[in-house]
């Protein structure tokens, strides 16, 4: 069934034509209600604009009497506000003020108060400082007075002089102490005896000047010159010793009388057998022994640290040299240590000499004699290992052993050529023997090693010509070889390499062990040493 086609109106104009829309397009008609809903429409519309007006006028800032009024009383409020808050802060500055001058005032005070006290106790220390300077003024005379009694008597010591001597520079605590200080002052005035007693034989003997006896170092004759002028001393009778019974090259100048008669006197004064002091003898760990002075007092710390470390249980002895009040108490307090005397005002001024090392040897001996058994411990080096009590057993047969460092050049080229007029030795074997640079040396007061020894190095010590000859020094002029005269001097140093070696007919190991015990001084380590007593 096909759907009629509706007739478009288009289709029905004609050029020329009217044409009626309403008859196709409906119109709505406006009826009266219809009229009076849109005009209340429109009274909305102009009610909602007027509004919105209103408030756009609020919001953009357009001013209000009522809103200005408003604002000037909030603006007037702050100001009052501000003005209380101004007030308060003038109140709190003029409270902070009053507070800091209160402050100040106690501060002040306070001030006055400290400095009232510092005055006080500087007053206290002055008279402290005061009273110490007359004690020591006081111990200084009576060390003199004890001196002058010393020349007076000729050295014969009394008990009371040396109960004096002992209170006047260490002030000991106990009644041990002061007897074991008074033992070694002893012991040093025996050797000052000694030295004093043959002095005055041999006074009148001449000089070495007076022998024309001065050697001319510029013209030492060479090894071949001097084995010409050598002669074979016949051994002694008895002895039992490789280097007395063997043949040997000798200076052929005679050795000394006085050195002799010095040696002699040692020799009976300190036999092991007639020694009053009685020593420990351990053959574990005997006493350790060393020597401080005022310029060695850092060495001697780090080396009171290395005993603390390395032998909790030993102990070691410290010989005062020329410490003063402080430095005596500051050691003697440590852990370990127990200070010495070394009466060296005894003996003469070249022993006083510290740089001559004419002491070295006296403290040696006066160790010795007090203790039975030592290893002496230079000052200048610290102690690295707890191996050193094995050595002991080791040294019971020969009775000594030298530990340091054997160098490039040889004892011959460091050895003044006087010390031979003392000290008689094979100097065409010295030639060739490495020089030994001691660093601990220990000791066992048996008759063989006083014998050989002990007596011969405290006679070479209390004899100035043979310790220090005149010229010695330090500084050396080697040659390529290391072997010749250098033109300088060891001091005891020599002279222990060489009586040694004569001792052991120059067989190094019989009487020498490489360095595995000790370090040198180390400037860079700050020692911490345990304190057991208070340093008053």
């Amino acid at each position: 069934m096909m759907r009629r086609k509706g007739r478009d109106v288009a289709e029905s104009l004609e050029l020329g034509s009217a044409v009626h829309f309403t008859q196709h397009v409906p119109v709505r008609k406006f009826t009266s209600l219809k009229i009076f809903k849109y005009l209340i429409l429109i009274a909305l519309g102009v009610l909602i604009h007027s509004m919105y007006k209103r408030i756009m006028q609020v919001h953009s800032g357009t001013p209000d009497v009522e809103d200005v009024g408003k604002r000037l009383k909030d603006i007037e409020d702050k100001l009052n506000s501000n003005q209380n808050v101004e007030r308060v802060n003038d109140q709190k500055e003029k409270i902070k003020d009053l507070t800091d001058e209160i402050f100040d005032e106690a501060n002040k005070k306070q001030i006055e108060k400290e400095k009232l006290e510092a005055i006080k106790e500087q007053v206290k220390s002055e008279l402290k400082e005061e009273q110490k300077r007359e004690e020591l003024t006081k111990n200084d005379e009576l060390l003199k007075a004890i001196n002058q009694k010393l020349k007076d008597k000729d050295h014969s010591l009394d008990d009371d002089i040396k109960e004096q001597a002992v209170e006047a520079k260490f002030d000991p605590t106990d009644e041990a102490e002061k007897k074991e200080l008074q033992d070694e002052m002893a012991i040093e005035n025996d050797i000052a005896q000694i030295l004093d007693t043959v002095n005055e034989e041999h006074k009148d003997e001449p000089t070495d000047s007076e022998e024309q006896e001065e050697v001319d170092e510029a013209q030492i004759p060479s090894e071949s010159e001097e084995a010409k002028n050598v002669i074979v001393k016949p051994p002694e009778p008895g002895s039992n010793h490789a280097f007395l019974n063997e043949p040997r090259v000798v200076n052929n100048k005679p050795v000394k009388k006085t050195f002799l008669d010095k040696s002699f006197k040692l020799g009976e004064r300190f036999n092991p057998e007639k020694l009053p002091y009685k020593g420990h003898h351990s053959h574990e760990l005997p006493a350790l022994v060393t020597a401080a002075s005022r310029k060695t007092m850092n060495q001697v710390f780090q080396l009171i640290e290395s005993i603390q470390k390395f032998f909790s249980d030993g102990r070691l002895y410290v010989f005062d040299l020329d410490l003063n009040e402080h430095e005596r108490k500051k050691i003697s307090s440590a852990c370990n240590v127990r200070l010495r005397a070394f009466w060296k005002n005894l003996f003469p001024d070249f022993v006083q000499n510290l740089t001559l090392n004419h002491w070295r040897p006296l403290v040696i001996q006066t160790a010795l004699a007090e203790f039975g058994d030592i290893i002496w411990i230079n000052p200048d080096v610290r102690v690295t290992s707890s191996k050193l009590k094995q050595v002991m057993h080791e040294t019971e047969e020969s009775g000594v052993m030298l530990i340091g460092q054997s160098v490039a050049h040889t004892t011959y080229a460091v050895t003044h050529p006087k010390m031979y007029k003392f000290i008689r030795t094979n100097k065409n074997k010295l030639y060739q023997a490495p020089h030994i640079q001691m660093m601990g040396l220990i000791i066992h007061s048996t008759q063989t090693v006083h014998k050989n020894f002990m007596k011969i190095l405290t006679a070479c010590a209390i004899e100035k010509d043979c310790m220090s000859p005149k010229g010695s020094k330090w500084d050396c002029d080697f040659d390529f070889t290391g072997k010749l005269y250098a033109y300088c001097h060891r001091y005891d140093e020599s002279a222990i390499n060489i009586i040694l070696r004569n001792m052991f007919d120059f067989d190094d190991s019989k009487f020498y062990r490489g360095n595995s015990f000790f370090q040198p001084y180390d400037d860079q380590m700050r020692p911490h040493l345990k304190y057991c007593r208070e340093q008053n």
